[in-house]
């Protein structure tokens, strides 16, 4: 019996599946994707990939704000929570939080070779706490909590594995985007 993935976020060394109705079809999601990236847009998840080789990348998010909503900031609870698939592999990173990733001003986890890391920045600095590794394909329960100008915690499975009460995202920078899914390849 083939698995129902519908409400899965997978993610493998070049594919991350992800299912979330209300953000399907293509145009409810931003997106970028770089040279050996790509995304294909399925009826009920999102399949992601990006090559093993330096440089290739992919990335969906999710903003929220416009002329009709006033400007987020980091001055409220936040809360993500997934169910992902992760195969290791030494070539790729992949990060999946709230926030802008590259702009570092996020909470969230990071996947890194075969090591999982608590991942939080202010916008001029990162703090990343090793919270775990893996070597075969696993499956996680990730729940990021985050405390504005308190603290972010980090939870795999149902077990709090870290928490961040320092480097921590305030003020608007990222504030908009409401979760970021990227994965990208690191040569080898």
């Amino acid at each position: 019996m083939e698995e129902d993935l519908s409400d899965l976020i997978t993610v493998f060394p070049r594919y991350i599946k992800w299912g979330i109705h209300h953000f399907l079809p293509e145009n409810c999601l931003a997106n970028s994707v770089g040279p050996g990236g790509g995304i294909e847009w399925g009826d009920e998840y999102l399949n992601m990939y990006s090559s093993p080789v330096e440089d290739s990348f992919v990335e969906v998010w999710k903003s929220l704000g416009d002329e009709h909503f006033p400007p987020p900031s980091w001055d409220r609870k936040r809360y993500l929570g997934c169910s992902i698939v992760v195969t290791p592999t030494s070539t790729q990173r992949s990060f999946t939080g709230m926030g802008e990733f590259g702009s570092d001003s996020c909470v969230g986890i990071l996947w890194e070779g075969y090591k999982i890391y608590a991942y939080s920045g202010d916008g001029s600095n990162t703090l990343r706490t090793e919270i775990g590794e893996f070597t075969n394909q696993t499956r996680f329960l990730v729940e990021v909590k985050f405390s504005p100008g308190e603290k972010a915690e980090f939870f795999l499975n149902g077990e709090k594995k870290g928490e961040h009460a320092s480097t921590l995202p305030s003020g608007s920078d990222g504030a908009t985007t409401l979760f970021d899914i990227f994965s990208e390849g690191r040569g080898g």
